[in-house]
């Protein structure tokens, strides 16, 4: 008998642990270090450098897309190793 595969809703508590991972990044002008959420960055597009006080902008489309991806391989995962126990 084949089991259902599961989606990412059956994996625990996985979209608040994506939501408040954390992504440290620099500042592209002077270097200073960022620490953001990845949900704060599928809201927003763009930050203040508290250090050299220039907005750094980034993609937020794409960073999107791109949790949408993570999103999509780790249910993928889940899929295989539900499968496999």
């Amino acid at each position: 008998m084949r089991m259902q595969v599961p989606t990412l809703a059956d994996i625990p508590d996985f979209s608040r642990f994506l939501a408040d991972a954390i992504l440290v990044f620099p500042c592209p002008h002077c270097g200073h270090e960022f620490r953001q959420t990845f949900g704060w960055f599928e809201t927003n597009d763009n930050i203040g450098c508290p250090n050299c006080k220039d907005t750094v902008i980034f993609d937020a489309k794409q960073f999107r897309v791109a949790l949408q991806e993570i999103r999509e391989a780790v249910a993928k995962l889940w899929a295989s190793v539900s499968y496999l126990a």
